[in-house]
């Protein structure tokens, strides 16, 4: 990782809660050098009842400085958003059956 000089840009900026929402995480942390605390990323910490760290901002407020503690951290903190977002998920497309007595079953198949 490092600054990409290539570009005549090169501090680039991009919302902490697109990086929750990610489905290429590593992508983000290669590409931007710093992440907004937005007000999507502060309700979704909120919602899904999600601890963030202590020194978060600190952490996104430069991303390419950063050690292998402080981005385990970003991963594990996107990782517990995404299981969150499973988790509520599943009861929807799981839906229990009605179970029907096998004299209502021989009934309906034959209606």
């Amino acid at each position: 990782m490092g600054y990409d000089t290539d570009k005549m840009m090169i501090h680039e900026v991009c919302d902490f809660f697109d990086f929750l929402e990610s489905a290429e995480p590593f992508d983000f942390l290669s590409k931007y050098q710093e992440f907004t605390l937005d007000r999507k990323a502060e309700d979704a910490f909120i919602e899904h009842k999600l601890k963030k760290p202590l020194d978060l901002v600190d952490i996104i407020s430069d991303i390419k400085v950063c050690g292998r503690g402080e981005l385990s951290k970003l991963l594990t903190l996107r990782h517990k958003y995404q299981s969150a977002l499973k988790a509520l998920r599943v009861p929807e497309e799981k839906e229990p059956k009605e179970e029907l007595s096998p004299e209502e079953q021989i009934e309906k198949e034959l209606n």
